[in-house]
């Protein structure tokens, strides 16, 4: 038995989750932040919990808000002697957070298959078990160990949910 399978499943394990079913084996994925990640690990996917409030709300209901932070983490030395016309790793970085299909075809403008975004708002409700959710995107360069510089891509997405509160006898 995992360990997510005793407990209910929070936004980060839902997200993991649906991210892992998005991509499969082409990211090494990681429920929380590490602080060094050597570059064999890259690419990679974090998700981390990295606020959170609850609420009392109707009787026996709090409402849990979860702000769930994903970092998809690319080698920034894949970049290094590229030439003028190449896609660099923030490109890639962009297309596989929130790329769409192009102008020319029958699906223009909406999500590819393989993104955060498709993964996200195609199955945002996750087995209706979120209420609503905001989403932001941001990039950055990190250094994540002694020789490992990554392109990072942050996709922050606020989830509101209903716990149940046990009884008072």
């Amino acid at each position: 038995m995992q360990e997510t399978d005793r407990y209910y499943k929070d936004g980060v394990a839902r997200i993991l989750e649906l991210l892992k079913d998005t991509f499969g084996n082409q990211f090494s994925y990681f429920n929380g932040q590490p602080e060094d990640i050597a570059a064999s690990q890259l690419p990679c996917i974090m998700v981390s919990e990295t606020a959170g409030t609850i609420e009392s709300d109707a009787t026996g209901v709090d409402r849990i808000t979860e702000t769930v932070l994903i970092i998809v983490a690319m080698n920034r030395k894949d970049d290094i002697g590229a030439g003028e016309d190449t896609n660099l790793t923030e490109f890639k970085l962009r297309k596989i957070v929130k790329g769409q299909y192009p102008e020319s075809h029958a699906n223009a403008g909406q999500y590819l298959p393989e993104t955060v975004m498709y993964a996200l708002r195609k199955n945002i409700t996750m087995e209706n078990a979120i209420l609503s959710s905001d989403i932001t995107t941001d990039f950055d360069i990190i250094q994540r160990g002694e020789d490992t510089f990554t392109q990072e891509a942050y996709v922050t997405v606020t989830l509101q949910r209903l716990a149940a509160v046990p009884s008072r006898e």
